[in-house]
């Protein structure tokens, strides 16, 4: 269900439809939170994070990087160099 709250997420966020995105996004994240499922939480931060960059909110953005980068550190993902230049980049 957390998976396909995220991808409902990233089909909004497609869309354009930036409020609807982060609804779902914010959906999948109670659930993997809530479940422990740390690979899905730091994904969703990260989209969370691209969301808030494209409203214009750096300062949002750069705190769901930072928790989606933490997660992806501590399991070891390689997403974490991605998430790093994202944060570099602001």
């Amino acid at each position: 269900m957390a998976a396909n709250y995220g991808n409902l997420g990233v089909v909004y966020q497609t869309r354009g439809e930036l409020d609807k995105a982060i609804e779902y996004y914010q959906k999948s994240l109670e659930i993997t939170e809530a479940l422990g499922i740390k690979k899905i939480s730091a994904n969703q931060y990260a989209n969370l994070g691209k969301v808030s960059e494209l409203k214009g909110n750096k300062a949002e953005a750069k705190d769901y990087w930072k928790k989606s980068l933490k997660l992806y550190k501590y399991i070891g993902s390689p997403m974490a160099e991605t998430v790093q230049s994202w944060l570099d980049g602001l």
